[in-house]
């Protein structure tokens, strides 16, 4: 039963937080401000706004899930099968929403010049590596 608690937990607050690596919002913002073509500007911002759609949709999941596991909490089940199954799912949804985020991270990046993405990255890479 603990090992359960212990792997709803990893997966809903690990998971949670990967949509929310970058402020979507900010990033839209700085697409506006750089990306100059405006056909390439309109596929980055609907590319973006899949990513907050997406986002959404997990963090529905996500709480779906943890209130079913308070209520498998509140019923005290016999055996753990029940919270074996809702484990399943969320680990399922963990891992289709991390394809997703990566797979429109790589389409925003073809969309992208390598100036624009630095110019919109930089800050955010400068973060993830500080300077010695």
């Amino acid at each position: 039963m603990l090992a359960a608690l212990l792997t709803a937990w990893f997966l809903m607050s690990s998971g949670g937080a990967l949509g929310y690596i970058y402020d979507l919002g900010d990033i839209k913002d700085l697409v506006k401000e750089e990306v100059t073509d405006p056909v390439r500007k309109a596929e980055a911002l609907d590319t973006i706004d899949a990513l907050k759609d997406d986002a959404k949709q997990y963090n529905k999941a996500r709480n779906s899930a943890a209130q079913s596991l308070d209520e498998l909490l509140l019923a005290r089940p016999d055996d753990d099968d029940d919270f074996d199954a809702l484990l399943d799912g969320l680990a399922a949804d963990v891992a289709v929403f991390h394809d997703s985020f990566l797979d429109r991270r790589f389409e925003l990046r073809q969309q992208l010049t390598r100036g624009e993405w630095e110019a919109v990255f930089a800050e955010r890479a400068n973060l993830a590596n500080p300077p010695e």
